[in-house]
């Protein structure tokens, strides 16, 4: 949903979770894999042939 550039409160509505529980796993998985923001995290993933 990130790639397809829906904001925060988007994918919350479309999962039927709050705001801050997408907000937090978001920054959780920039966290993980060490990224700075989105932009860089996708790049990343169309690098390496994770993003369907």
């Amino acid at each position: 949903m990130l790639s397809q550039g829906k904001s925060t409160q988007e994918i919350a509505d479309d999962l039927f979770l709050s705001f801050l529980t997408v907000q937090t796993h978001r920054r959780n998985i920039l966290q993980k894999y060490k990224m700075k923001n989105v932009a860089e995290l996708i790049a990343f993933l169309l690098k390496n042939n994770m993003l369907n």
